[in-house]
C-alpha cells in the first residue's frame, strides 16, 4: 500500500488573503454558527472582496497552488483580496509555527496511516498540497480538493492544536477519496440538517491522537463543544466508533445502523 504523500507549500501572500476571505464566507453559507459580524467587517472593508459564493475563491486558490494561469476577471479579483494580506508580524508568527509542525506531523504519521487505511482503505493515491495561512482566535484549516489551508493562530504559539486541525483536515481528504463512505454521509447530512460528518472525522482524529501517544483517553476533544445539537449525535457516534476500533470489521455497516437511528 502507497504512504500518505504531502507537500508543504511556501507562503504567498495570495493564497493567505484569499482565504482571509474563505475561511469566513464558507461557514456562514454552509450554517456553522458563527459571528456574522466579521462578516460585516470585510463588507465595510472592501465590498469588492465578497464574492456570491466561496466557490469562486476556492476556484481560485486551486488554480494558484496548481500552477494554472487565473482569467482576467480572476487576476482582478485576487488584486482586490490581497489587500487583505496579513501584516509582517503575523506572518511570521504564523510561519514559526508552520516550519514546526513539519517536524511535529512525523509523530502522528505512522498512526495516521494504520487508522486511514483500516476506515477508508488505500486512499493515498494522489498527493496532498499544503499552505499557510494565518487565522485570529486561533488555529484553523479548510479542505478544497487535495489542497489544505492551515492557518496557525497569529496571537498565541499553538502548535499541538495546530497539528490536531492539520490531521482533521487531512481526514477530510480521505474520506472524500472513499466514495462509499463520502456519499453515505452526504445523503444522511442533508436529511438530518446537521453536518455529521465533522463529529465522525473527529472521533478518528482522536484516535490517531490515542495511537500517537498524545491523549490517554480515546476521544479527547469533541468538534465543536458549544454546538448542542451536534454534541448530542458526536457522544452517540464515539461509541459506535469504539465499537468498530475495537471489534474490527465493516466500517460502513457500523455507520449505516447508526445512521438508521438519527
Amino acid at each position: 500500500m502507497a504512504k500518505m504523500e504531502v507537500h508543504f507549500l511556501p507562503w504567498d501572500d495570495r493564497l493567505a488573503s484569499l482565504y482571509a476571505v474563505y475561511g469566513i464566507w464558507a461557514p456562514i453559507m454552509s450554517g456553522h454558527p458563527v459571528n456574522t459580524y466579521t462578516l460585516w467587517a470585510l463588507y465595510f472593508t472592501n465590498k469588492d472582496i465578497l464574492p456570491e459564493s466561496p466557490d469562486y475563491v476556492e476556484k481560485c486558490i486551486l488554480k494558484i497552488v496548481k500552477g494554472e494561469e487565473l482569467s482576467e476577471a480572476e487576476e482582478k479579483y485576487v488584486e482586490e483580496v490581497v489587500s487583505l494580506s496579513p501584516p509582517s508580524w503575523m506572518r511570521k508568527a504564523a510561519l514559526e509555527q508552520y516550519e514546526v509542525l513539519k517536524e511535529e506531523f512525523k509523530s502522528v504519521e505512522d498512526a495516521m496511516e494504520k487508522v486511514v487505511a483500516r476506515a477508508f482503505g488505500d486512499v493515498f493515491h494522489r498527493p496532498i498540497y499544503i499552505f499557510p495561512c494565518v487565522w485570529l482566535g486561533g488555529s484553523a484549516g479548510s479542505v478544497m480538493g487535495d489542497v489544505v489551508a492551515l492557518c496557525p493562530n497569529a496571537f498565541k504559539r499553538d502548535v499541538d492544536n495546530l497539528l490536531f486541525t492539520f490531521v482533521h483536515e487531512l481526514l477530510h481528504i480521505f474520506h472524500r477519496r472513499n466514495k462509499e463512505l463520502h456519499e453515505l454521509f452526504h445523503r444522511e447530512r442533508k436529511r438530518i440538517g446537521l453536518p455529521i460528518h465533522e463529529p465522525f472525522i473527529q472521533s478518528l482524529t482522536n484516535i490517531i491522537w490515542y495511537l500517537s501517544g498524545k491523549s490517554n483517553t480515546l476521544f479527547k476533544f469533541y468538534y465543536d463543544e458549544e454546538w448542542k445539537g451536534l454534541v448530542e449525535v458526536e457522544d452517540r457516534m464515539r461509541e459506535v466508533i469504539r465499537r468498530w476500533w475495537e471489534e474490527g470489521g465493516n466500517l460502513r455497516d457500523f455507520l449505516e445502523e447508526f445512521l438508521k437511528g438519527l
